[in-house]
């Protein structure tokens, strides 16, 4: 049984911005300060074909310290591109070490999964390499498709309407009147319970559509595959421009890095798609694109009377805990100090926005880390910026001038249950500091309105 609601959103893509309606069915970097040789330091880069990659220097990673290990033999040696492609192919794989004076040249690919950056060894020789990815990291494995011009990556982008362009699609089609599948790399193993699709009906010719559709899930490219999907799309051939976005929920929760498409039937002579990307908390999907996580409790290391953590997540910055200090979370300048908020269900997360010292010219938080709880273990955020030039970045740890409105963006972290925020020093002479509210996020475009200010977020939730 299928339902159906419609609401509409904007999407802005890299040539337009355009509104369009949008059907729910539900189925049966910030300036970083160079660092001495013996402090980590984390980059990241992509070539735009594959997963970013976070290069953090001076870290040894392996069991008991901060990862598991996968692979550890020392023999044979492989350049870095061979490395990077033997964990892309190994479904566990999260990320490996190599020595730094070998970097560039051959050597050994210890493949390391589990990996909590701020729990690895501070070690000069070794550089550790993070895999990283999003929806711009997806790659098509293979793919049926009625000529070139109508490759299956043509998928991978939205567009408002079905264009052809110097001999060149920006939509798929499947072979003529024949079933067909595609096969996508996600980059990493990635948990998603929907996805959002846009069906085609072939520009004026208005003869082509998909009808029935499988969707499986698999950890490695040949498979075994596992159905999450079997539904069927309504027939949108003579459906006006541009084309409904549509969020499907799937049948369960996977965690994987390939999905195949089986078209089972079409309407016309044909199926295709427009669109095509795996999807998140579908219960939870905004036109806004701002996923706001309900936060139900909180713990800390020190509880400073009158400004209790459950202070920090009720809404309220009117009300004075005593003269001069709105209500928030503080701890009484006992240093390094911690606190844990716990979310009502697992969630993705790329974003935590917080308040603090609201209204006053010190007591601003300035120097903290951000961990995420994943199953039993928390987990450094990385891939880290925040919003203020001459920030020092240091893996998750964040030292800022004083502000009252911190945004602090990472890389997308999924099944996350709490967010734990570890407070080392602010700009007040005792250190102390309060935060007055925050805010767990996950934006569909972590860069969502990127310098300016964190109402223009908070506003869309």
């Amino acid at each position: 049984t299928t339902t159906t609601t419609t609401t509409t959103t904007t999407i802005t893509t890299s040539t337009t911005t355009t509104t369009i309606a949008t059907t729910i069915a539900t189925t049966t970097t910030t300036s970083t300060t160079t660092p001495t040789s013996t402090t980590p330091t984390a980059t990241t880069s992509s070539t735009g074909k594959g997963p970013a990659w976070e290069r953090v220097t001076d870290k040894n990673c392996y069991t008991g310290f901060g990862a598991t290990v996968i692979t550890d033999s020392k023999s044979p040696k492989y350049s870095l591109a061979v490395c990077k492609k033997q964990c892309l192919d190994n479904a566990e794989c999260e990320g490996f070490v190599r020595y730094a004076t070998s970097e560039n040249g051959d050597h050994n690919c210890f493949l390391r999964k589990e990996i909590n950056i701020e729990q690895c060894r501070n070690q000069e020789s070794w550089i550790m390499f993070i895999k990283n990815c999003g929806p711009e990291d997806v790659m098509v494995v293979s793919g049926d498709k009625y000529s070139e011009k109508f490759a299956v990556e043509n998928l991978l982008t939205i567009q408002n309407k079905e264009l052809v362009v110097d001999d060149k699609a920006n939509y798929w089609l499947s072979p003529r009147n024949t079933s067909a599948t595609f096969i996508l790399n996600l980059g990493c193993r990635q948990t998603f319970d929907s996805i959002r699709l846009v069906n085609v009906h072939n520009r004026e010719h208005k003869d082509r559509a998909t009808k029935q559709f499988r969707l499986y899930t698999s950890q490695t490219k040949s498979g075994p595959w596992t159905q999450v999907l079997d539904t069927q799309l309504e027939d949108s051939r003579q459906q006006q421009d541009p084309l409904p976005i549509q969020l499907i929920a799937l049948d369960t929760k996977p965690t994987a890095q390939f999905v195949k498409f089986e078209l089972v039937s079409w309407w016309g002579r044909g199926g295709g798609l427009m669109y095509f990307n795996i999807v998140d908390e579908v219960q939870h999907v905004q036109p806004t694109g701002v996923v706001s996580h309900l936060i139900t409790r909180c713990d800390t290391s020190f509880l400073q009377s009158g400004f209790e953590c459950e202070k920090a997540f009720d809404g309220d910055l009117a009300t004075y805990q005593t003269p001069g200090y709105i209500a928030g979370w503080a701890y009484g300048a006992d240093i390094p100090a911690w606190v844990v908020f716990y979310l009502a269900s697992p969630v993705t997360l790329n974003t935590v926005i917080f308040k603090t010292g609201f209204l006053r010219g010190d007591h601003h938080l300035n120097d903290f880390s951000i961990e995420v709880l994943i199953g039993e273990t928390f987990k450094a955020v990385t891939g880290t910026k925040v919003n203020t030039d001459g920030a020092t970045i240091q893996g998750s740890r964040v030292t800022i001038g004083g502000q009252v409105e911190v945004r602090v963006a990472f890389y997308k972290k999924m099944s996350v249950t709490a967010v734990k925020i570890h407070a080392y020093g602010s700009d007040a002479p005792n250190e102390n500091s309060v935060v007055n509210e925050i805010f767990l996020l996950n934006l569909e475009n972590v860069n969502m309105n990127w310098g300016e200010d964190v109402d223009v977020i908070l506003n869309k939730i």
